[in-house]
Parts: structure tokens; sequence; C-alpha cells
């Protein structure tokens, strides 16, 4: 039941409705001529909205990298924009008079372009009422909606309007009888499914089997090659031709390359190929064609009905034996490392059968602390697969819930890379890591203090209690220094006063040498706080002095002392200004709340290097660094300290991108390639490939879809039913569930996508 399922889940090509005239109208010249230079539908991924849909999208602004207009102020509820996909360059655009007026910050958003001279052409004239193009889907989508039947008779079945369109317009004889044959083998799964619906209707209305059976026949057997019956040409040779079957088969496996390409592998000449090609994108629905995972569908469907046709042996290639060797390598690596699910699917694979882009894809989202499952779109890239997936999320439950579920998973992820770059530190945000990282360097600095101390008291001790500094020397160097440097007039002046006092000499003290220390030390704090750079440097020059130490009758066993004393001032001194985090913390010049964001984030990596080194490699304080840093990207991500919120993979990898590679030196090469693992894994689940046509308001298309649907529902019902047995509704539903249980598996199933496809391989 496949091809009629995917004829009748088919979006309908015309995307113009509800849009302003003249926006309709230059919108679908520029579709004409797009498709006419690369074969494909112009992208417009949103059109016409209502004030509802408007509404609903400024309420998940948050998550839309688009510019957002306030509701009852966008021009797509007046019908006078649409969003384009980037692809479509601004050139091409304005031929047609439309143009990108935000540019970069809206790269999808056109409007017409007030200041263009564009003038549409001449309209071409046409049969009135034939349809617009002889594509199956068109012929469907303009069959006229049903209605209440009159004296006049019931409305026309879908074989009259098809015969009709033919004496009409004849959009079916121009591809030949052999297309009819085609159509009806796209449709072959009809009468099963209507037969089977009926059957079930008649039972459930209490009938017998046997006159179930009857009714279901009598249904389906009308729908057995409805084209070629409406045409009149079922036992006509061309439509039963095998050769133009045959050929069509052959294409079948080739559609995606070139039309050369084509003729040179099949023989058949090229401007038979490209005719078949076209007729081959009618039966599969405009675009689906094109893509690559439509050749697959289209080969089965064809040998199903078509014998084989003989083609040329292909080529052989180089390199694939070293080819198969990389994939058999990487392979038993993955099944080695693999979660048991994914194991499972590619304990099934051969390593010639392996895309190595998407397995690497799908090991990296499972190696994650908490595995990952991607979907087919997203572990593939493949910008029509990704799309489909995303724009059905709103319809499809088991969709929904995998995204809902990745989200989860994101945020779990980064508490638990948290939990392995810092298994000792709790915090739940950088504000928290702050204030510890500064305690930590408080807690250092108090101990080289006290280690200080008890070095200058080892000292006195020596000198028989007294303290042997000669303060008028002390005074003169630290004058001295001050003019030389030019930085007198910078010392404050309760420290100037205590300086002349002992040039005039007055005698140091123990307890006044470590007064003095005090005094400077507070000093320096309060000018390093005032950014009063003068000050800070007379205050050190000053420093330097007393910790000089200039002794009294200096004695060799006091020397000893006095300069161990002098290395471990000097020592801490030298830290504070090669470390400008550990200064900071000290001297309360930077807030907890900001400690992080100034001195790591934003720090150098040199100065990076430097904290971790003073605060110690395999130290708590390290930890501390990483909790923060962690903490940092998942506020980044949009993730709130108690969890909530909705990843964005856009400012996590932005954020995580801006301090890379400086930090490995802070969370260590393990935790750095969880980071990264993480920040790619979350781009392939949220970043839509180039080329994507992901629908943001997940409305336009498909209710544009819906309605085209209806209207070939209630098509059938009439001319089956009677207008009684809601036979089309019936065939719809069961064909749709079908269709929609096939797809969400095969895009949901672990390791989608890594295998190969045997035509048209990735």
């Amino acid at each position: 039941m496949e091809n009629f399922a995917d004829l009748w889940e088919q979006e309908p090509t015309n995307k113009f409705g509800g849009l302003n005239e003249d926006m309709s109208g230059r919108l679908q010249a520029a579709n004409e001529a797009w498709k006419a230079k690369t074969g494909r539908d112009l992208p417009i991924t949103s059109g016409a909205r209502s004030a509802e849909q408007g509404v609903k999208l400024w309420g998940e602004r948050g998550s839309n990298p688009n510019l957002v207009a306030k509701p009852g102020t966008s021009l797509h509820e007046k019908g006078m924009a649409a969003d384009i996909s980037p692809e479509v360059p601004a050139a091409f655009l304005d031929q047609f008079g439309l143009h990108r007026p935000f540019g970069s910050k809206d790269p999808v958003h056109v409007e017409i372009n007030p200041k263009s001279s564009y003038s549409p052409k001449q309209a071409s004239v046409t049969v009135s009422g034939a349809p617009a193009s002889n594509n199956f889907a068109d012929l469907w989508d303009n069959t006229p909606a049903a209605e209440t039947p009159t004296e006049k008779g019931q409305p026309k079945g879908f074989t009259q309007i098809a015969k009709a369109a033919q004496e009409t317009n004849k959009p079916i004889s121009d591809v030949g009888k052999g297309l009819a044959s085609i159509a009806d083998i796209a449709l072959g799964a009809v009468p099963a499914v209507v037969g089977g619906a009926t059957y079930a209707g008649a039972r459930a209305f209490q009938k017998s089997p046997e006159e179930a059976q009857a009714l279901a026949q009598k249904v389906s057997a009308p729908l057995e090659s409805p084209i070629g019956k409406a045409l009149g040409v079922t036992e006509d040779p061309a439509y039963k031709q095998e050769a133009v079957r045959r050929a069509m088969d052959s294409i079948g496996q080739y559609i995606g390359e070139s039309a050369d390409t084509i003729s040179k592998k099949t023989g058949i000449p090229k401007s038979d190929v490209e005719n078949m090609i076209n007729t081959l994108s009618f039966a599969a629905g405009e675009g689906v064609a094109a893509t690559k995972g439509a050749r697959a569908k289209l080969s089965k469907q064809f040998n199903k009905a078509f014998p084989e046709m003989e083609q040329a042996p292909k080529p052989s290639m180089a390199g694939v034996g070293a080819a198969a060797t990389d994939k058999s390598t990487i392979l038993n690596q993955a099944l080695q490392n693999a979660t048991p699910e994914l194991k499972a699917e590619l304990q099934k694979l051969k390593p010639e059968e392996v895309n190595l882009p998407v397995l690497e894809r799908h090991i990296e989202a499972d190696s994650l602390p908490v595995p990952i499952k991607l979907s087919e779109g997203q572990a593939t890239r493949d910008p029509h697969i990704f799309s489909e997936e995303m724009n059905s999320r709103g319809k499809n439950k088991e969709l929904a819930t995998r995204y809902n579920e990745q989200n989860a998973q994101l945020v779990e992820n980064i508490d638990a890379i948290k939990e392995n770059a810092s298994p000792n530190v709790y915090g739940t945000n950088h504000v928290e890591n702050g204030q510890s990282l500064i305690d930590a360097y408080l807690d250092i600095d108090k101990q080289r203090l006290a280690n200080i101390d008890s070095k200058y008291e080892a000292l006195r001790q020596a000198a028989g209690g007294d303290f042997p500094i000669d303060g008028v020397a002390f005074a003169d160097n630290a004058l001295n220094s001050l003019k030389k440097n030019l930085k007198t007039e910078f010392l404050p002046d309760s420290i100037m006063r205590q300086v002349n006092a002992f040039k005039r000499g007055e005698p140091m003290t123990f307890e006044q040498f470590e007064a003095m220390r005090t005094n400077l030390a507070s000093e320096m704090r309060k000018a390093d706080r005032a950014g009063d750079g003068n000050a800070e440097f007379a205050l050190g020059k000053v420093r330097e002095a007393l910790e000089d130490l200039p002794l009294v009758g200096e004695t060799a066993e006091l020397k000893i002392l006095a300069d161990d004393a002098r290395s471990a001032a000097k020592e801490r001194f030298d830290t504070l200004d090669a470390d400008k985090a550990y200064k900071s913390a000290i001297n309360g010049k930077v807030a907890p709340d900001d400690f992080i964001q100034k001195f790591v984030i934003n720090g150098k990596k040199n100065d990076i290097d430097t904290m971790v080194r003073h605060l110690g490699e395999d130290s708590q304080a390290r930890e501390v660094m990483a909790a923060g840093v962690v903490n940092w990207l998942k506020s980044k991500a949009g993730i709130l300290p108690d969890g909530s919120g909705a990843f964005s993979q856009k400012g996590f990898n932005k954020a995580l991108s801006s301090i890379d590679p400086k930090i490995l030196n802070i969370v260590g090469p393990e935790v750095n390639a969880q980071l990264q693992a993480l920040g790619k894994t979350a781009r392939n689940i949220q970043e839509r490939p180039a080329g994507g046509y992901v629908n943001e308001s997940n409305t336009f298309v498909s209710g544009l879809a819906e309605k085209a649907k209806s209207g070939a529902e209630i098509g059938l019902n009439y001319t089956l039913g009677g207008g009684v047995v809601p036979v089309g509704t019936m065939a719809r539903t069961a064909v749709h569930n079908v269709k929609e249980a096939v797809k969400v598996k095969q895009a949901l199933k672990p390791g989608a996508g890594v295998k190969l496809k045997d035509i048209g391989k990735k």
C-alpha cells in the first residue's frame, strides 16, 4: 500500500492560498522560473497566516532564530509576505520585484520591493477549467469539491473528470499512453485499500462475510487501472508496451543523476531519458523523485510490475578494498562501545553497507553520558528527511515525544558532564562557583601569610626578642624609590606620615613592622578596587622597601633567617602580580557574580593556565573552575539552575566556541571531548541542514495538505459510496495510518540511516 499512500500524502503544489493577488502572482512567476532552473518548486516554507498563527509564533519567538512580528502587525497576516529558503539568491528574487528587507537578521522573510519596477508578464491563455499542469497531483487537486446531489445528478466522479481533462487540455496524452500505465501502477494499492475498508464497514453494519465480500468487490473493481479505463487505452499496445515499462524500471534506479549519465549507463536515448524522468517525478509526487530517498521506492515499485531490464556491468571503483577495511575497523569499534539497542542494529550491517558520516553521528550521540537517539533526518542531515520529520511533529505523537526526550537528555547530559568535571563540588550556577573560587584563593593566601609571619617571628626570636630593623634605612629606601619613579605625590598621606616618622629616627618594633605591613595591604586593596594604579604602584614601592628588611647589626645567623622571610614575602607578592584572579580575590575587587565570567570565560589562556597552576591541577579549586565553566555553558544554552528551559544548541555552541581551547586545562581532555560531542549532537538535532524547509509555525504546509486530501477524500466518498458510505474517508484513514507508522518507525529506529541504500547511496 506504500505507492498509493505516497501519492495521497503528497503536499499540494499550490502554496499561494490566502496571499494578496500581487504577491501571489509574483511568487507563482518566481516558482515557475525556479522550477525551470532547478527542477524543483520554489522552497516556500510559510505564506499567509491567520491571526491565531501569529499569536502562536509570537509566543514561541524565543526558539525561533528569525525575527517574529507582534500579532496583528505581520505582513504574513495581510497576505503580503512569505518565507523562502535562503538557498534562493536575492538576485533571483529581485527579478520578480521581491526582496529580503531584513537581510541576515531574517534571511527567509520575503516581501514586495516597493522600489522595484517589476511588472507581470501577460498571463498565458488556458482553457477555462483546465488544470494548470500535467502533474497527476495537480489533476487531483483541481477536482471540484463535492456538492449536494441535485436534480441534475450526482457530482462528477474521478474517471469523468480525468476524461474531461483529456478532452479540454489533453494533459495526460502529452506524456503518452505509457504514462497512464505508470500512473495505474502507482495507484495499484487503491483497490486493496478501499476494498478492505468497505469489507470492514459492511461487517460493522451486521452484513454477513459473503455479503461484505461481494460489496467490497463491487466497490473496489472500478478502481482497477482507473487512468487507463478513464482514457479507454487499457488494451492499447502503447499502454501494455513492455519496453516503456522496463525502461522506466531501469531509469528509476538512477534518479538524481543527470540525464546524460543515465543515458550512458542504460543505452536509452537522452531525450527519452529526460521525458521518462519527468514521468517518474509525476508518479512519485512533485519534488520527491528528485530526492535520493525516492530512488529505492520507485525501483521497488516498478520491479514488482515489470521484468527486470538487463543493465551494463558497473565499473569497478579504485580504493574500494581500502575503504571497506576502514569501514570494518570503524564498525568494529562502534560495536564495542555502542549501547545494546544501537549495537543490535549495527550487528546486522556489513562494512560495505555502512554510511560512515551517519554512523559517526549516531556513535557520538550514543557515547554521551546520557545516550541520545537521533532520528533519521538528524543523523543523515538530509534536508528533505529532516524537514519532513520537523514538519510532522505537530501531528505525530511519536516524533513530538522523541524531540521532548532529546531536550531533556541534552539538559541531563550537561549536568552529568559537570559531575564528571567536578565530582567534589556543589554549586548549581556560576555565581556560586565564583564565590567558591574566591574563597579558595583566600584560603591559599591565608596559608601563605601564616608562613611568612612564622618566618618573621623566627627572626625576632633569634635577635633576642628585639626586631633589628633599621627604620631610617627603610624610610630612605622607600622615599628614594618613590622619587626615582616620580610617584611620591601618589602615596596616601597616612602612609607618608608613618614613613617620615621612621626617617626621623623613631625605632621600628616587631609590632610596628607588622602594623606597617597590615596598613600597606589595606591601602593597596583600596587602591586596586578604586582602579588607582598610581597609588597602588607607590604603595608597592614602600612595601618592597619594608620587605627588604634592612637590619641593624646583622649577623650571619640573622641574615639567613631574614633572607628566608624576604623570600617568602617576595614569592607572595610575585604571585599576586602574576595571577590577576588571585589579586582580585584578596582585594575584593570583583563580585562573585562576575568572577567566573571575568577571569575564566573572558580570561586569556595564559592567565587561565596560571590560575590552574596556582590553585593546583588536582585541587578542589580547579574543580570549582570546571564546574563554573559548565554551569556558564548551561546558562548560555537557555537552561535555568532548576533544569527547566529549552536547550538552545545555538547558544551552547556559540559559548563553547568562545572558550575553546583555553578551557582544556580547566576541565581536562575527557570532559572537553564530552562537551564537544554534546555541542555537535545538539546541532544535529536542532539546526536545519542547508536546503531544509522547516515550517516554523508547523501549520501552513500541513494545513494546505489536509485541504487537498480532504477534497480527494470527499470525491471518493461520493463517487464510490454514493454520498452514504464514507469509502474515501475510510480508505484515507487506513492508508494514512499505515504510511505514518512505517515512516515514523523508520525515522526513529536505533541507527536510522546508517545503512547505505542499494540505490542512490549517500
